[in-house]
C-alpha cells in the first residue's frame, strides 16, 4: 500500500525528535500499532530485494560489462595504466539519537557523535554498491573498520590479476588498495608526489 511506504519515508526523512512514532501515526490518520507495522513491512520488503540489488561477480557477463565500462571511465578521468582502478572505498558514520547504554565510549567518533561506522565499495562511473559493511562502533578507525568488509578478506572475488581499489589516506596501503601519499611531518611532499595526489583526486575524489 502507498501509505505504508509513505510512512517509512517521513520518518526516514527525519532525525531524532523531529518526528516520533505519535507524530507520525497522527500525520498519516492511523494508530501508533499501525506505523510499526508499516516499518516492519516496508524493511521486509526491501531486504528481499538485498541480494539482487547488491550482488557483484566478476565472471558474470552483466558485471563484466559494468567492470569494462568503469575501466573505460576511470581512464577518461585518469590515464590508461589506472583504468584497472574501478572500485572506490570510503566510510560513512550513521549517528545514533543517544549515547547507547552499553560501551557507549566506544561509539564517540572523531566528529564528536555517537554512530555506527559503515564501509561502502563502489563501481566509480555509476556510484554502484558492490559490497558494504555496517554495525562497527564509530570509535573505530576506517582502516579498522575495513577489516570486516568482505572485500578485504576476500578481495580474489571482486578484483582480477592488476586490479584495485581506491582510497583515502585512512587506510592501508596494500597492494590491491590504492591510497594518496601523506604530507611528512613538518615537510611539504614532493612535486610528483602532489602530481600523483592530484590526479588520484580527479578519479576517485578524495585525498
Amino acid at each position: 500500500m502507498p501509505i505504508q511506504l509513505a510512512i517509512f519515508l517521513n520518518a526516514a526523512g527525519h532525525y531524532s525528535n523531529a518526528s516520533t512514532t505519535e507524530d507520525l501515526a497522527e500525520w498519516a490518520g492511523v494508530s501508533v500499532g499501525t506505523v510499526y507495522n508499516c516499518f516492519r513491512r516496508v524493511m521486509i520488503a526491501v531486504l528481499q530485494h538485498h541480494d539482487d540489488t547488491i550482488h557483484f561477480d566478476p565472471m558474470e557477463a552483466k558485471d563484466q560489462e559494468e567492470i569494462h565500462r568503469a575501466k573505460v571511465w576511470v581512464e577518461r578521468k585518469g590515464c590508461f595504466d589506472w583504468r584497472n582502478g574501478f572500485l572506490c572505498v570510503d566510510s560513512s558514520p550513521f549517528n545514533l539519537f543517544q549515547k547507547p547504554g552499553w560501551h557507549g565510549k566506544g561509539f564517540y567518533d572523531r566528529k564528536s557523535r555517537y554512530s555506527l561506522s559503515s564501509q561502502v565499495v563502489i563501481m566509480l562511473h555509476n556510484l554502484r554498491i558492490i559490497d558494504y559493511m555496517i554495525g562497527v562502533p564509530g570509535s573505530l578507525h576506517d582502516s579498522t573498520s575495513f577489516l570486516h568488509a568482505q572485500i578485504f578478506c576476500h578481495p580474489q572475488a571482486f578484483l582480477g590479476a592488476n586490479e584495485w581499489i581506491w582510497a583515502d589516506t585512512m587506510y592501508p596501503s596494500l597492494t590491491w588498495c590504492i591510497v594518496p601519499f601523506k604530507k611528512p611531518s613538518g615537510r611539504e611532499l614532493a612535486a610528483d608526489l602532489k602530481f600523483f595526489n592530484y590526479h588520484l583526486s580527479l578519479v576517485s575524489g578524495m585525498l
